[in-house]
């Protein structure tokens, strides 16, 4: 274990002869591993791969595809928002980006973790590392304050 690790993953669904209970592991895994970030996107055919001489009998209709990938996506926002939940009161350093936050006064920035945070900070603050602790939640981000 490593504690405090954050996933990423990329996830196709829809893929011929995928099945609804290969499809249901699918959802388990980005559940069980805590997959906060998943790229999710249903398979395409592609002339020419062999994926696209497979039978019609045996490829996932676009309909259950799309389907499947929002519910694959709607798995991955329980995760990242449990996950920033759990960040709330902790305390970590953070690099300002800059670009445009929705927040008057705040700049983006990012943890080790590859977490946005929102700070406040002047504009021309981008490059600097500042300690910061998460006091909420706003999206996919959280908010922060600077310390010390």
């Amino acid at each position: 274990e490593v504690p405090g690790l954050v996933l990423s993953a990329d996830l196709m669904v829809g893929f011929p002869t995928e099945t609804e209970a290969q499809f249901q592991d699918s959802v388990r895994m980005v559940v069980e591993l805590g997959v906060a970030y998943p790229h999710v996107f249903p398979y395409s055919e592609r002339n020419g791969t062999p994926a696209a001489r497979i039978p019609a009998d045996r490829q996932v209709p676009k309909a259950v595809r799309k389907a499947r990938a929002e519910v694959l996506r709607d798995a991955g926002r329980r995760v990242r928002e449990a996950m920033l939940a759990s960040r709330v009161g902790m305390s970590t350093r953070v690099l300002v980006e800059g670009g445009h936050c929705p927040l008057e006064g705040y700049q983006r920035a990012r943890a080790p973790d590859y977490i946005e945070a929102w700070v406040p900070a002047p504009a021309d603050a981008a490059g600097e590392w500042l300690d910061v602790v998460y006091e909420s939640v706003n999206g996919d981000a959280l908010i922060a304050r600077v310390v010390g």
